[in-house]
């Protein structure tokens, strides 16, 4: 069992730094002007100040807490894993990889197939015509696999 989410360093530093900034305003926030303010000759005007400095201690802790997260979301954001989706398995490969390690899909080979092809419109299909996931050739029921690419095709069972 693990309880601990598998995020990023980034995301645990955004994390940690918010908890500590929450802690330290709500500190700031809770400090009793009782023991200070006992002892002075205007306790009105004392705990009034005590209340005007606790709300702009407050403010400062909330200023730095904003720059730090700005801060700390830039760094999250381009530390960002350069990784992208495999088209037939899902699986996430790191860019760079010119095959996908579960299935073995080619990435190189679909790039260079697909640089040399022109971007085709969309086309109205005719009922009970689709177009494949994969190419986008248009395939209809009773077809198991795709012919233009081979992708499998599943089909919904009709309720009985």
């Amino acid at each position: 069992m693990r309880f601990i989410p598998r995020w990023r360093k980034a995301t645990w530093a955004v994390v940690i730094w918010t908890v500590l900034m929450v802690l330290w305003a709500v500190s700031a926030s809770a400090i009793s002007t009782n023991d200070v303010c006992s002892t002075a000759t205007y306790t009105d005007a004392c705990q009034a100040g005590a209340t005007i400095g606790r709300g702009i201690a407050v403010t400062l802790v909330f200023m730095i807490w904003f720059l730090g997260f700005i801060v700390f979301s830039l760094i999250w954001l381009m530390s960002r894993p350069q990784r992208r989706l495999c088209p037939v398995c899902g699986e996430q490969v790191k860019k760079g990889l010119m095959a996908c390690p579960k299935c073995g899909y080619n990435f190189a080979q679909a790039s260079s197939a697909r640089a040399g092809t022109p971007l085709a419109l969309p086309v109205a299909m005719p009922p009970g015509v689709f177009p494949c996931y994969r190419c986008q050739s248009p395939v209809w029921q009773p077809m198991a696999t795709c012919t233009a690419c081979g992708a499998p095709l599943s089909w919904p069972t009709s309720p009985a």
